[in-house]
């Protein structure tokens, strides 16, 4: 199955691009190198990507890998947490700290690959909101929304069911798995805050519709 996979391989460093791209097709995955990037093009199933290669938005194209589900290896010197953690945050499936051996690589695509398998993600997508459940991040216009736990669990309930109306109790119980507090204001400022924090960064709004004026869903329109 993996010889339908081919993978691109973008690193500023020429001589370990070839050397991977190599290693990977005598392990037959179909990889090439390239020092040069044009397109997130679906002829290709993933992406091993040195973060200091020249002329790419990382969060942006990682975003767009992510849209079109694509597998993405980040390479980096990096070793701060908190630079990993938004390379993840982005979309990458994982990174790989310098120095590594081209037999590394090889197993950490292989883990990513059979996790997917086995783990498939589920992704809801609606005009241009994107919800990875897997990572529990939302981006919208190519970038990552920044939501509250109960923010994504109320928006992950609309985007699932997007054309069906869901009431307030509904929606209550789904956030707080208990009806007997809520007060029929709760989900009200709680859709309030989530549609404000999606107009702002989206174009394409509005994103959530009131219907017969207690109930909420995903706005067709």
């Amino acid at each position: 199955m993996l010889k339908q996979f081919e993978i691109l391989v973008l690193d500023s460093d020429e001589n370990r691009g070839k050397s991977i791209s190599e290693y990977f097709s005598s392990m037959q995955i179909p990889t090439i190198y390239s020092s040069k990037f044009e397109s997130i093009d679906d002829h290709y199933s993933a992406f091993i990507i040195d973060d200091n290669f020249p002329k790419i938005n990382f969060s942006r194209f990682l975003i767009k890998c992510k849209r079109n589900n694509k597998i993405v290896i980040i390479m980096t010197k990096n070793f701060s947490q908190e630079y990993l953690d938004s390379l993840l945050n982005y979309g990458a499936d994982d990174y790989i700290r310098e120095p590594f051996s081209n037999n590394d690589l090889y197993s950490k695509f292989l883990s990513i690959y059979r996790n997917g398998i086995l783990k498939p993600r589920t992704i809801y997508r609606y005009k241009d909101i994107i919800m990875d459940t897997t990572s529990q991040i939302v981006y919208l216009d190519d970038d990552v929304v920044d939501l509250t736990n109960n923010e994504y669990k109320l928006l992950k309930s609309l985007m699932s069911h997007p054309y069906q109306p869901q009431s307030r109790t509904e929606l209550f119980i789904t956030i707080w798995k208990n009806p007997l507090y809520d007060d029929n204001s709760s989900i009200d400022k709680l859709v309030s805050r989530l549609s404000e924090k999606l107009n702002e960064k989206g174009s394409q709004s509005p994103y959530i519709k009131k219907f017969n004026q207690k109930e909420y869903m995903m706005d067709p329109k």
